[in-house]
């Protein structure tokens, strides 16, 4: 029988053993080599799976000879209990400690998909025969309609963002009122994910001079600029990238130059043929600007906090907004206004079309065009 989860201190956290961590490694390396796996997916997956390995260690029982029974009981365990052992792993695997925190039933799917992942991989390279993580079953997720804001709300939200640059021209705030528009735009306007928009750089962007703002023509769709984006799994997809949006980033440019300049004012750089200062060792639309980051992008929890203020500052409510929120947003909107799924599913990056029919759930004008249809929606009363 197995025995029940124990609960570390977290000042004293075990190595793993040696055979267990370098299973993890190299099955995180044929993830990232093979299946192209993001940082994000590949983090999550040494997350889970160290947790399971000092789980293991706690049975007397490396990774490679466990049962169905065991990592039953496993599941079970970090379930009743609510996290595993988190700690250090070995061989540059370092996790935080989860053991006082409570385990939703997405995470212990998570936890589920990793281990059958795991296992799959020691299979197909002949290190086990058998696959004992293919008949676990994990806890029913409910499926929660997506949050989105209105299209009055999304228009309020970057009417602030547009004035607040105004406001604020000509002061040393200029250049931050200028990143957050940007960030704001792209967002609604491209429907991209938070990692894909702070994973931006440069060179994904059109050389070509976009359209003023003001600009009373709307350019034709064969002139529309397209934005290079590395979606989940490093695959690329080009998205169209709307005239205002391509003008906020075009006159966001300058002042990310400055913004690095003043931020690293001994690095290595440059002027453009307009006088403008050029980095050279930062690629990334949004910078890191603190001190010791070297060239790094900004990260998702930043991107999460200049949201909660802009919507704190618009006038809104700051719960309801997010990057995601906003991708939400745009996709329900592009319904309301005739888009179809599969269109959708191109823009938005995913793999299958049932991801996105969950949009017609929420799309308010498709459920304004269903109850036209009614047979009783023209009778009138007596």
């Amino acid at each position: 029988m197995a025995r029940p989860a124990s609960k570390p201190s977290p000042s004293k956290t075990p190595l793993l053993a040696e055979g267990d961590s370098r299973l993890l490694a190299l099955f995180l390396d044929m993830m990232a080599v093979e299946r192209n796996a993001a940082a994000n997916t590949l983090a999550s997956y040494r997350r889970d799976l160290v947790d399971l390995a000092h789980w293991a260690q706690a049975q007397q029982q490396p990774l490679l000879t466990l049962t169905t029974t065991q990592l039953q009981s496993y599941l079970q365990a970090v379930g009743a209990v609510g996290g595993g052992q988190g700690g250090e792993a070995g061989g540059g695997l370092e996790e935080e400690d989860t053991s006082h925190q409570v385990l939703s039933n997405r995470t212990l799917q998570r936890r589920l998909s990793a281990m059958r992942q795991f296992f799959g991989f020691l299979q197909r390279d002949g290190l086990r025969v058998d696959q004992p993580a293919a008949e676990l079953t994990g806890p029913k997720t409910p499926q929660h309609l997506p949050k989105f804001l209105s299209e009055h709300e999304v228009d309020q939200l970057l009417s602030w963002a547009a004035n607040n640059v105004i406001a604020t021209k000509d002061t040393d705030k200029e250049g931050d009122a200028r990143r957050l528009h940007v960030l704001l735009e792209l967002l609604y306007a491209t429907g991209l994910r938070v990692s894909e928009v702070i994973a931006l750089q440069i060179s994904a962007f059109p050389h070509q001079s976009p359209a003023p703002l003001a600009s009373p023509t709307p350019a034709p769709p064969e002139a529309q600029p397209m934005l290079r984006v590395i979606g989940k799994g490093r695959k690329e997809r080009l998205v169209p990238l709307t005239p205002t949006a391509a003008a906020v980033v075009a006159a966001y440019l300058p002042f990310r130059q400055r913004l690095l300049a003043d931020s690293a004012p001994h690095s290595a750089h440059h002027s453009t043929p307009n006088g403008t200062p050029q980095s050279v060792n930062n690629p990334w639309l949004f910078p890191a600007r603190r001190a010791g980051q070297g060239a790094q992008t900004i990260s998702r929890q930043q991107a999460h906090s200049l949201l909660k203020q802009a919507a704190l500052a618009a006038g809104l409510d700051p719960s309801r907004l997010s990057p995601h929120v906003l991708r939400h947003s745009l996709a329900t909107h592009l319904l309301d206004h005739g888009a179809d799924l599969r269109r959708l599913q191109l823009l938005l990056g995913h793999a299958s079309i049932s991801t996105v029919q969950i949009y017609t759930h929420v799309s308010t004008g498709r459920l304004h065009q269903a109850v036209q249809l009614h047979p009783l929606s023209k009778s009138q009363l007596p």
